[in-house]
């Protein structure tokens, strides 16, 4: 009763009609305002559900220390996200994929910002998403490896996964699978996974994000086309909708609304070149800040770039994603190669100082080679497919343009293509191919679980130079001893260890474990399994600021 008393008066407030005769047009073509009456009925439901259900239950927990976190019931809305003391989204059913239009596109490509922004607006420490649920048996540690990084460069610094199922017995596998428990195959590798997460979140906590533009859109129905250029051209962001720009002041030229300081706001869905500005924006205009209409234009990161500049600029790399997040006085890049070919170029940094490279995955980190010219720092790097690093900045210490950086796989110098042997875990040996997919394999095809691969092989002096190995293709799980020295393991491409000083001349003997998909026995789904090579061994070369040298 609360919620309906008095609704239809909020809509005849949003659509300033006499709004009973038009409600037929919630399901029927009643002319050219049809569509219009759609958006005020659906602002007016959303309006009534931040006010009287969320709000009510934000109000309740504020009173008594309770921090409310859930999520809204669509992924592009933003406006009852307000009323969280932890916004959240939820990330189901493969709303979003790798290599799919659907990470850049659509509805559910808002949701990670959605909450980031409601909280970077309102000063919450924490946004929250709840994901994997749904997404089935057959997701992958590399699915789930960028689903995190996905939502982490887009500011999430709190995830709830699911499910975790006590058993899978009976329909139990097929509740909201998969399980990311111990009942999956790949449970034991899931911590490298989450140890990752764990960093960036701790990263992502108790700071501010650097960002000077706001794409201001509808909190009921955020829109993604702005937000997909800004993306692809290296431009971050925040959303604001009309409650958030009400709340707003201009202050020395720029748009503040809570902690944030902006310095453009882009328009998405455009405002019409005849359409006045809401007046906080025209302020903001007249103090200097710069307004774009048009989100949807082509050329809206150029014309940001030129306007407020680039805090980070690497040239022809449209999958990389970025966050600046401020924390301690140190500046932090979160960089996250979003595509599937790996990164390699000069980039370049609006924060100058001293750098260094972490690796969340590995938990290290390293000085960086970095140069200063003008008011930017340069250096060079390599993302790989699936990884994501972290430059740090100390704005008080000096750039070193003669730090070292570690090898990078170069040419391949042998290929390992002797006599290889299949067994399971307790070396009796089983006939599937080797190297090859044991899922196209007779009485194998359903099989989930980990087979090994072991064989013998020369090398000469030469070829003992060799820094890395490469596995190929794998499916899914790859971990890797050579020499009896374990070298580590691969849960997506590329394959590729550092051979460390296992390698010598003369007979190398290697053994590779590889775990495969759940799919495989929960859905029949046959999906690749197994090592498939070619395993090659490669040379290294080094990254340098002004060329590259191999050895």
């Amino acid at each position: 009763q609360a919620f309906t008393e008095g609704f239809l008066d909020d809509v005849q407030a949003a659509w300033d009609e006499d709004v009973r005769p038009w409600l037929p047009a919630l399901w029927h073509d009643c002319g050219p305002r049809t569509e219009a009456f759609r958006r005020a009925y659906l602002r007016a439901v959303q309006d009534r559900l931040e006010r009287v259900f969320f709000g009510a239950q934000g109000d309740w927990c504020t009173a008594h220390g309770i921090a409310l976190t859930g999520h809204p019931s669509a992924s592009n809305e933003m406006g009852a996200q307000r009323r969280f003391g932890w916004p959240g989204q939820d990330m189901v059913w493969r709303y979003v994929e790798p290599a799919k239009a659907t990470a850049l596109e659509g509805d559910h490509s808002v949701a990670p910002k959605s909450a980031a922004s409601a909280a970077a607006l309102q000063g919450s420490e924490r946004n929250i998403s709840e994901l994997f649920g749904a997404y089935g048996w057959n997701i992958t540690l590399d699915e789930i490896k960028w689903l995190f990084d996905w939502h982490m460069v887009r500011g999430t610094n709190l995830f709830v996964p699911g499910s975790c199922l006590y058993s899978l017995r009976g329909r139990r596998a097929f509740n909201s699978e998969p399980d990311i428990g111990y009942n999956n195959v790949w449970w034991p590798h899931f911590g490298d996974i989450s140890d990752h997460v764990r960093r960036v979140c701790w990263l992502l906590s108790g700071g501010q994000e650097v960002c000077d533009v706001a794409v201001l859109t509808r909190g009921e129905d955020m829109a993604w086309e702005a937000a997909k250029a800004l993306y692809t051209g290296q431009i971050d962001f925040l959303y604001i909708d009309d409650v958030a720009l009400g709340s707003a002041s201009v202050e020395g030229g720029a748009l503040r609304i809570g902690r944030q300081a902006f310095r453009a706001v882009v328009c998405d869905p455009p405002l019409g070149a005849d359409e006045p500005l809401p007046e906080m924006l025209r302020a903001f205009a007249e103090a200097g800040g710069t307004v774009i209409r048009d989100g949807t234009a082509p050329d809206v990161a150029e014309r940001l770039a030129d306007a407020v500049g680039r805090d980070l600029h690497w040239p022809g790399a449209p999958d990389l994603r970025f966050l600046h997040y401020r924390k301690d006085d140190l500046d932090y890049y979160l960089l996250v190669n979003e595509g599937e070919e790996a990164l390699e170029g000069v980039l370049s940094l609006g924060t100058v100082g001293a750098v260094e490279r972490w690796d969340p995955l590995s938990g290290t980190g390293m000085p960086w080679p970095g140069r200063i010219e003008g008011s930017r720092l340069h250096t060079r790097l390599r993302l790989e497919r699936r990884e994501a690093l972290v430059l740090a900045v100390d704005p008080t210490g000096q750039a070193d343009p003669d730090a070292g950086t570690p090898p990078v796989p170069a040419d391949v110098v042998a290929e390992i293509a002797g006599l290889w042997r299949a067994s399971d875990l307790s070396g009796e040996a089983i006939d599937v191919p080797a190297p090859g997919d044991w899922a196209q394999a007779r009485g194998w095809e359903t099989y989930t679980g980990v087979l090994r691969y072991e064989a013998a092989f020369e090398v000469s002096a030469t070829d003992a130079e060799a820094v890395f190995v490469d596995l190929g293709r794998v499916g899914d799980i790859a971990e890797v001893w050579l020499n009896g020295q374990r070298l580590g393991r691969r849960c997506w491409a590329p394959y590729v260890l550092d051979l460390g000083d296992s390698l010598q001349p003369g007979r190398n003997e290697i053994r590779v474990e590889v775990t495969n998909s759940m799919a495989n026995a929960y859905d029949g789904k046959q999906m690749p399994s197994g090592l498939m090579g070619p395993v090659t061994l490669r040379g290294a070369r080094f990254l340098e600021m002004g060329s590259e040298e191999k050895r």
